[in-house]
């Protein structure tokens, strides 16, 4: 990794994102939240004089304050195999060749030499040695930093197969001793005897993890048969007082027409008394003009 002038803004987002999804806690008394940005620091490989110690980015809240925002880098290159093996930083390790690399060119003035080479092998062995042997490694953490040293040498010495050679060779596990060998293997059947022991007790929560779960889906579906049968007793109900208003509509239907009969019975009754007080009052004006003929006559009248 080189000089990224954008990893700082990379790391910024990283960091955040971080916060947000870890750390938030709110803050009961006066209701804000809290988040605590991590320790990040950024870990560059190759030797590049050009690195700061610092990437810094300086961010401008939206109310003018100001934050200098500073990441750490880590250059392994600058770390001596002293101060690696000292400070136990084995993540290192595997990385260790790089700094020999600008040697592999047979152009410069003073090319890497297979003793120069055998000899940095053999430092970064016996640190490898002494961790295991201090317990700050485990044999299979051991053996995976052997891989891992190999296999950045295999890249590294791509295309110098001869120097390649010899990192395989000073690097290739040494044949085992019987009584060792079977120490190893105890060893290793009782880390797998205390995982498999992790993982039956890890099972075991899962099983009962999932009994719980189950348990709950039963629930849900009881409640859910619950509300389905609440539901049907909703629409018969609804049902019975549409039933209700239907037949509410029907009797008031039935007495309109009741109504619209009286009127129309009303109407006739009406009729035939406009058409008798018609007659009457006709049989009044006769009686009127026969009356007024009799007494043109002087015939008497009498009521």
């Amino acid at each position: 990794m080189r000089n990224d002038r954008e990893m700082v803004i990379r790391m910024v987002a990283y960091d955040l994102h971080f916060a947000m999804q870890y750390t938030i806690h709110e803050d009961n008394e006066n209701g804000s939240y809290t988040m605590h940005f991590p320790r990040s620091a950024v870990i560059y490989p190759e030797k590049n004089e050009k690195l700061p110690e610092y990437l810094r980015c300086r961010i401008i809240f939206q109310d003018e304050t100001e934050h200098i925002y500073e990441i750490p880098t880590v250059r392994i290159q600058s770390y001596s195999l002293q101060e690696i093996h000292e400070k136990h930083l084995n993540l290192f390790i595997p990385y260790v060749l790089l700094r020999l690399r600008p040697k592999l060119d047979p152009e410069r003035k003073f090319p890497l030499e297979k003793k120069e080479l055998t000899d940095f092998v053999d430092k970064v062995m016996i640190i490898l040695e002494n961790e295991l042997e201090e317990g700050y490694l485990t044999q299979l953490e051991y053996d995976d930093y052997i891989n891992l040293f190999r296999r950045a040498a295999e890249k590294i010495l791509e295309i110098h197969a001869d120097f390649r050679k010899e990192v395989d060779l000073m690097t290739k596990p040494m044949i085992e001793l019987p009584s060792v060998l079977q120490k190893r293997l105890y060893d290793e059947i009782d880390s797998l005897n205390a995982n498999k022991k992790t993982l039956i007790a890890d099972n075991e929560a899962l099983a009962a993890d999932r009994d719980a779960l189950i348990a709950d889906k039963d629930a849900l579906a009881a409640d859910r048969d619950a509300l389905i049968a609440d539901k049907d007793a909703l629409i018969a109900d609804k049902d019975a007082l549409i039933a209700d208003k239907d037949a509410l509509i029907a009797d008031k239907d039935a007495l309109i027409a009741d109504k619209d009969a009286l009127i129309a019975k009303n109407n006739t009754l009406t009729a035939g008394l406009a058409e008798k007080n018609a007659l009457l009052a006709d049989k009044d004006a006769e009686l009127a003009r026969m009356r007024t003929l009799l007494e043109q006559y002087h015939i008497p009248v009498t009521a």
